[in-house]
């Protein structure tokens, strides 16, 4: 074989190794972008197994219409009544894996309601980030028809649920706002996941905390640990040098430094004793 040959050989056969390697990678972008409902919810479905009763605690099991589907909620009434929270869980499991948080909540005796998405526990449906939003109005709109908003109301959102609560932070009236290990948006996160995948581009899914926080006049609340081996440390940061918010470092991982970290409640009680001290009549 002559020079002339090799050479159209060799371009020959780097056209088609491109145009493997082209397919390969428009295949995954095609993967992303209709699996990605898949990679942000992972829900746990079916009824709780445990319950707030376990822990000593009396609360109202709730079936509420959110559109076309009905979602599983808690509403836990607390000794005291200092105001009330609603809480946004994170991307996995069901109300039955939140009972420390409600026991946190229940202890600086605040109210909390907190709801599965449609898609988790024993709710109906499917979840997509415009269900999230409806069903948070859903919740929202029982606490103020059965008159539980008469005190400060404090949005608080783990993980995922920082999306949520951001939203109903922007759009709710209430007393101050929690974002505890969330990220700056959804494709920030595919962009620390897959640098070599147009996120931006594919992405349907938004959840655009940075972009909301910036918009906040109330107090907010900003918890991130830097082991955080789910969503990186510099997201919480970055929310907090946004909002000028309180912030409180965890320890440990993602799922667990709200548990083992002693600042962790008591940092809570400061942010709301403030809060509750100049909100005595309720969300502004």
């Amino acid at each position: 074989m002559d020079s002339d040959s090799r050479k159209s050989s060799l371009k020959s056969n780097l056209i088609r190794i491109l145009r493997v390697l082209l397919l390969v990678y428009l295949l995954m972008c095609f993967g992303v972008y209709f699996l990605q409902a898949k990679l942000v919810f992972v829900p746990t479905v079916g009824e709780p197994q445990r319950t707030p009763v376990e822990m000593g605690i009396d609360y109202e099991n709730l079936r509420l219409k959110s559109g076309t589907e009905t979602i599983q909620a808690w509403y836990v009434p607390a000794r005291e009544n200092r105001g009330t929270v609603l809480f946004c869980h994170g991307n996995a499991g069901n109300l039955e894996h939140r009972l420390s948080t409600i026991r946190i909540w229940h202890d600086l005796g605040l109210n909390i309601m907190l709801f599965d998405y449609r898609g988790f526990g024993s709710s109906s449906g499917s979840p997509t980030e415009q269900g999230c939003y409806e069903d948070a109005q859903t919740c929202y709109d029982w606490l103020k028809e059965n008159g539980k908003l008469n005190g400060p109301f404090i949005i608080h959102g783990r993980s995922l649920g920082g999306g949520i609560a951001s939203w109903a932070a922007v759009n709710f009236k209430n007393s101050g706002l929690v974002l505890e290990s969330t990220f700056t948006s959804i494709p920030d996160m595919g962009a620390h996941f897959y640098p070599f995948l147009p996120v931006n581009l594919i992405s349907s899914i938004k959840f655009p905390n940075l972009e909301r926080v910036k918009k906040l006049s109330k107090p907010l609340l900003v918890i991130h640990g830097r082991e955080d081996e789910v969503i990186p440390y510099k997201m919480g940061q970055a929310l907090h040098a946004a909002a000028k918010s309180v912030f409180i470092e965890l320890t440990g991982a993602h799922n667990s430094g709200f548990e083992i970290t002693p600042e962790y409640k008591t940092g809570l009680k400061v942010f709301t004793d403030k809060i509750i001290s100049q909100v005595p009549s309720g969300p502004e």
